[in-house]
């Protein structure tokens, strides 16, 4: 991918579960945590992208990123909407405006 690229995410939560974190010398127990992206919801900026780069992006965020539920604002673009919904499935939301994502 080239060129300058932004993104508007707004974080969700983190689920905390894996990884430990020593926290010893804080005086707490150790923390394990395994972060976890359960939702992106915003404008991913891909309406001047390629085909082969929204392709790329789109399934880095679900097979690498193991993004859980993705919510594209309207600056995400349309190739890009579709791509999402179809690899995201029953986990894309609608996210237009005044919409509300449960």
């Amino acid at each position: 991918m080239s060129g300058n690229w932004t993104a508007k995410v707004e974080y969700d939560y983190v689920d905390l579960s894996r990884r430990t974190l020593g926290l010893n010398d804080f005086g707490m127990p150790g923390v394990s945590i395994d972060p976890r992206i359960h939702l992106i919801a915003g404008g991913l900026h891909l309406v001047v992208a390629s085909d082969s780069d929204t392709g790329k992006i789109v399934t880095a965020l679900h097979d690498t990123h193991k993004v859980q539920y993705i919510a594209p604002g309207h600056c995400t673009g349309e190739p890009a909407f579709t791509a999402l919904r179809k690899t995201f499935g029953d986990r894309y939301l609608f996210a237009g405006l005044g919409s509300t994502v449960r």
